[in-house]
């Protein structure tokens, strides 16, 4: 058991939807081994349209914190690589770090958050394990990711103290990433298997008929999570997203959506457009979308992303962002105002961005001695990383780093590389602007 750490920070978050009842709270302490700023971020269905209930945990200089949040009901949460499951009564010590298995629960709730920390990782392929478990047929595959979810399982339900609720969940989890690492061979046999050597014309034949072996097996397993309750799981998500996937829709046959999926998916269509392209069009249709939404969560998100999304606008005023120098001088983007900014969003991890680099540093050649600033903005979270990375050889190129919230909370900087311009006045030109590789032309003058 962890020693007892001492009251920090507290933060108090309301999820409450009944006014007169006094809501329940969690309790959650510890120290967390991270980098400043530390979100805890909210993952039910509606995180997949927004972040409304995400929380900002403070932390003094050891990282050491105390937090009080209000909560009606079991939730998820995530900080970093962690998922937690949150229950009204939890008294929660932790432990976190970069490193999800490293994690460390004790106290009321800490079953169910150690049982998480061994977490799969939709994007990794589940069971798949980024490719390590692939094998050169589905076949083979199968038994293999079979044999890991009957052990998962197994372990889910040798728990004693978690509720019926978060078995019931975790099972939905387990089934959906059995599904997501059968889609997901598709992709990793490609790099691991004989399909390697194929054409992408010889290897979307073999797909289509791999498909054939996949579907009767994934369809009475997407049918035992096709619920609306088990939309709180990502990966659950992750799984409905590719029945609008031509390939794969041969999985969903005779599953029917609910509500609830209908509306968090024709939602997140709008927010997806929004964070790809910001227009006056795309903002009146994602308002008349609000309108027709009956989830009041979704409708809550939605409207957020749009209101967020209006003021990306051209013309609108641009947000400003704390910036530091490699030097740890601190400034806002507003204090270069004057010129007009040609911005780079990128990150030293980020290969599409490595690739831009070259091209606006060509850019920013060309215009130079114009009234122009070009800016590179690392959103790395170790500055380390960043400073081991500088390029001290333009000088033509302003260097900062940036882990500002704003950047995702009011930029809508979701991907990188990301590029931005802003007019001499500090209002927005285009908050999409065209990448350098792409040949962006620059109007300095405005």
């Amino acid at each position: 058991m962890m020693k007892r750490f001492i009251v920090f920070a507290a933060v108090t978050v309301f999820f409450c939807s009944c006014q007169n009842q006094k809501p329940a709270t969690v309790h959650l302490k510890g120290k967390l081994d991270l980098e400043a700023p530390i979100t805890m971020a909210y993952n039910g269905a509606a995180s997949a349209l927004g972040d409304s209930r995400n929380l900002v945990i403070n932390t003094d200089k050891d990282g050491v914190f105390d937090t009080v949040i209000a909560l009606n009901r079991a939730e998820y949460f995530a900080i970093r690589r962690n998922t937690l499951y949150l229950s009204p009564g939890d008294e929660i010590e932790v432990f976190i770090n970069d490193v999800n298995v490293e994690a460390k629960f004790a106290g009321r709730g800490a079953e169910a958050n150690e049982y998480l920390k061994h977490r799969l990782f939709p994007k990794a392929g589940s069971f798949l394990e980024a490719g390590k478990n692939c094998r050169s047929s589905f076949a083979e595959t199968k038994v293999v990711v079979d044999s890991l979810a009957a052990v998962r399982l197994q372990t889910l339900n040798a728990l004693a103290d978690v509720s019926a609720e978060f078995k019931d969940l975790e099972t939905a989890r387990i089934n959906a990433d059995v599904v997501n690492s059968y889609f997901s061979y598709l992709s990793y046999s490609k790099y691991y298997t004989t399909f390697r050597r194929q054409s992408d014309a010889e290897y979307r034949e073999h797909a289509a008929a791999a498909i054939d072996t996949i579907a009767p097996a994934a369809a009475p397993l997407i049918m035992s999570f096709n619920d609306d309750k088990y939309l709180d799981v990502a990966v659950v998500r992750d799984v409905f997203s590719y029945e609008s996937n031509e390939l794969y829709r041969k999985c969903f046959e005779g599953i029917i959506a609910g509500e609830g999926r209908k509306e968090l998916f024709e939602a997140s269509k709008y927010v997806s457009s929004m964070r790809e392209r910001v227009t006056e069009e795309i903002i009146d249709e994602a308002k008349l979308a609000i309108q027709q939404l009956t989830n009041e969560d979704f409708k809550t998100e939605l409207a957020r992303k749009t209101e967020q999304a209006s003021k990306l606008l051209p013309g609108q005023p641009a947000i400003d962002i704390e910036l530091e120098t490699a030097e740890g001088e601190k400034l806002n983007l507003s204090d270069l105002k004057g010129k007009t900014m040609y911005i780079d969003l990128w990150a030293t991890w980020c290969g599409p961005c490595k690739y831009e680099a070259p091209f606006f540093n060509d850019v920013a050649a060309k215009c130079k001695g114009k009234d122009i600033l070009f800016i590179k903005i690392s959103t790395d979270k170790k500055k380390s990383d960043w400073l081991k990375s500088l390029d001290h050889s333009d000088t033509n190129v302003l260097q900062y780093i940036s882990n500002d919230l704003r950047l995702s909370s009011e930029w809508a900087v979701f991907y990188i590389p990301r590029f931005i311009l802003i007019d001499k006045d500090f209002n927005i030109i285009d908050a999409y602007a065209k990448r350098p590789s792409e040949g962006i032309e620059i109007n300095y003058e405005l």
